[in-house]
């Protein structure tokens, strides 16, 4: 089973190609995530009863952006996790709280080389939820919380604990997860895990690069779905 988590700003349909190119018997789920509605302990708990209820296999958890922080505390129920897009810098890319200014920062977590009607359609998904959340003090006061969420993939303690069985994927253009940083920080936190770095690629991986997602997915794509995992 395959449990695919999108970012703050992100919604399922972020995995809609990976999806469909999936082999029929193989069962996925991309559950369309409103963090700022819930809180990240109620997210987990409803995510991972669907998997204990559904799973007929192996499963994978692939979280993209704030997904990974999910993805980490789910990481118990999982034969391996991809962290895609991680949130591991937060010192730049600081979200404008200028409505005017909203586009011009979801295009720059884009790769500039992607099919422009597919990031039109991304980038205004985007920007309407950066406007909703942005949009009010009751909001704002959630979007501060998120923050603290988001800031928690670093010193996430299942890093260490689950780090034989996790695969960071990297856009090579992320500013959000710089190359050298984070692979410094993986062998000092997580050294048995596997980092890629995707080529003209962002942040938002699942989308711009879904054939680097499905070569990092592909042991267990072929895997046959037959024993419920335990």
């Amino acid at each position: 089973m395959f449990v695919f988590l999108h970012g703050l700003i992100g919604s399922a349909a972020h995995f809609d190609v990976i999806g469909a190119r999936l082999p029929l018997h193989q069962r996925w789920m991309a559950p369309q995530i409103d963090y700022s509605a819930h809180t990240q302990e109620d997210l987990v708990d409803t995510i991972a009863t669907r998997i204990r209820a559904e799973a007929d296999g192996p499963v994978v958890i692939l979280g993209n952006s704030i997904g990974c922080v999910l993805a980490l505390e789910l990481a118990a129920l999982a034969d391996h996790v991809v962290l895609s897009g991680p949130p591991f810098d937060h010192d730049t890319g600081d979200v404008p709280l200028r409505r005017g200014d909203l586009e011009r920062f979801v295009r720059a977590l884009f790769t500039p080389n992607m099919d422009a009607a597919v990031a039109d359609d991304h980038v205004d998904q985007a920007v309407a939820c950066l406007d909703r959340l942005t949009g009010s003090r009751r909001m704002l006061r959630e979007t501060r919380r998120l923050r603290a969420m988001s800031q928690s993939f670093v010193d996430h303690p299942a890093l260490s604990a689950f780090d034989d069985r996790v695969t960071c994927l990297v856009g090579q253009l992320d500013f959000m997860a710089p190359e050298m940083r984070l692979r410094g920080y993986l062998a000092r936190v997580a050294p048995r895990a596997c980092m890629q770095v995707i080529p003209d690629c962002g942040h938002a991986v699942p989308v711009e690069a879904p054939d680097a997602v499905l070569r990092v997915l592909e042991p267990w794509i072929t895997a046959p779905a037959c024993v419920a995992a335990q």
